[in-house]
């Protein structure tokens, strides 16, 4: 009960303080880099990728779907990042239950977020750094394209 409390909240400030997200500069991009000595993991192993954030002004609150081929990867885990922390508390909402590895016969997703839980007024976070860290298993060999797109519409934190 208390993890639907904090979910449902997590929801609510991501819905009321989201247009935070999209109040950046012209120069911000989200970048995937994958925390290993090479670009492409070997298969069947656990490597993490980086969601990484650049040039970004005021940023409150945020929130991702990486989707992915659930026959080369599945996700594993989601850790909060440095980068909104650097600012103040937050709310990093991952649930087990938002990993949808077998979404349909050919993709999955993972989907999180997170949220200052300091006066908007203050101001965000300026700057780049690393919002997430997703950790995957290689199912399977062969090459998958990380993707952020939508959410599924019964998608929730």
């Amino acid at each position: 009960m208390k993890n639907i409390k904090k979910a449902f909240i997590m929801l609510i400030l991501l819905v009321l303080y989201g247009f935070f997200t999209y109040k950046v500069s012209a120069a911000t991009s989200v970048t995937l880099t994958p925390i290993s000595p090479s670009s492409v993991p070997e298969p069947y192993t656990v490597f993490d990728v980086n969601i990484t954030i650049s040039d970004v002004t005021n940023l409150y609150a945020w929130q991702i779907v990486l989707w992915f081929r659930n026959d080369v990867l599945h996700a594993v885990n989601a850790t909060e990042g440095p980068f909104l922390r650097q600012v103040g508390d937050t709310y990093f909402a991952f649930l087990p239950e938002n990993i949808v590895n077998s979404y349909n016969e050919t993709h999955g997703y993972i989907f999180v977020g997170c949220s200052g839980l300091w006066d908007p007024a203050l101001g965000g976070a300026n700057g780049t750094g690393v919002l997430c860290t997703i950790k995957f298993n290689g199912t399977g060999i062969g090459l998958s394209d990380l993707v952020i797109g939508n959410c599924p519409s019964y998608c929730l934190l």
